[in-house]
C-alpha cells in the first residue's frame, strides 16, 4: 500500500509531497498532478488509462510509464496492473 492514499482533504498534502521530492522528475510530477486528477475521494482509487495520463501531462506513453514506476517506487502509489488489452490498471 502506498504511504500517502490520497482520499479526501490528503490530496492536497499528496500533491505537495510529491511536488517538493527532489528526486521526482517534472515529467514524473506531472504524471503524479494528472493521476490526483482522477483520484475518487472515497475510495483514494483511480482507473484513468495511460494514455489518457500520456495526453494530458503532454508526455508519451513510455515516459507515463516510467513516472509511475518512480512514483511506485518512492511510495506514493500503488499499481494493481491489468491483464489484457483495453483494460486499465488500477492506482492508488
Amino acid at each position: 500500500m502506498s504511504q500517502f492514499p490520497v482520499t479526501g482533504a490528503s490530496k492536497c498534502s499528496w500533491y505537495e509531497s510529491i511536488a517538493s521530492d527532489q528526486t521526482l522528475t517534472s515529467g514524473t510530477i506531472r504524471v503524479g498532478v494528472v493521476l490526483g486528477m482522477h483520484f475518487n475521494r472515497a475510495t483514494g482509487e483511480t482507473f484513468v488509462a495511460r494514455a489518457t495520463i500520456a495526453r494530458k501531462a503532454r508526455l508519451d506513453i513510455k515516459t507515463v510509464d516510467r513516472a509511475i514506476a518512480a512514483l511506485e517506487l518512492a511510495g506514493y502509489l500503488e499499481v494493481s496492473r491489468a491483464c489484457g488489452r483495453h483494460k486499465s490498471n488500477v492506482y492508488r
